[in-house]
């Protein structure tokens, strides 16, 4: 059988039932609950033992004065935190 994945000699294609990763990739834009969710998002990540890594793109224009951003630093201290210009269109 031949697959995206391959040519395998018997008619079946293997297929695996689980998904392994251990980052995560976390998009936010400014506005609409985004910070929040995914700030909820990050801590119950945190909990997870499979992930090792966590990264929060995060849209520049975010003000890093209010809620919940200001907690970022405190209560997901392991989380990176990369700022971006995600609003402008050039992305």
């Amino acid at each position: 059988a031949v697959s995206a994945f391959g040519v395998f000699p018997n008619s079946s294609v293997r297929r695996s039932s689980s998904l392994s990763m251990s980052s995560a990739l976390i998009v936010q834009n400014k506005g609409g609950g985004h910070g929040e969710l995914g700030f909820q998002l990050a801590k119950n990540l945190l909990g997870n033992p499979q992930i090792t890594s966590i990264t929060i793109l995060q849209d520049d224009a975010c003000n890093d004065s209010k809620e919940p951003f200001r907690s970022y630093p405190i209560d997901i201290p392991s989380v990176k935190i990369v700022k971006a210009p995600l609003g402008d269109g050039s992305m």
